[in-house]
């Protein structure tokens, strides 16, 4: 599946994963190790690795001669 967005909707997107990230994480760290903590941790996973993949892709459309220049967002995991 594909997905077309411009730089600014997929640097929104970003943001709005790595809020609901942050939410899952302090959920998980008030549950704590159970069913419900293992499925959270699957669930983070997934989500990081979709961080992961857009956060590529914009670095590499920042540096392309086609795209315009914004300054990369600020996320320390």
């Amino acid at each position: 599946m594909n997905l077309e967005l411009t730089e600014r909707e997929a640097r929104l997107m970003r943001a709005q994963l790595v809020r609901h990230i942050v939410e899952l994480e302090d959920e998980l760290a008030r549950i704590g190790p159970s069913a419900l903590g293992r499925a959270l941790s699957l669930e983070i996973h997934a989500l990081r690795d979709v961080h992961t993949r857009l956060t590529t892709m914009l670095d590499f459309e920042s540096h392309s001669p086609m795209s315009s220049v914004m300054p990369a967002a600020k996320y320390a995991p």
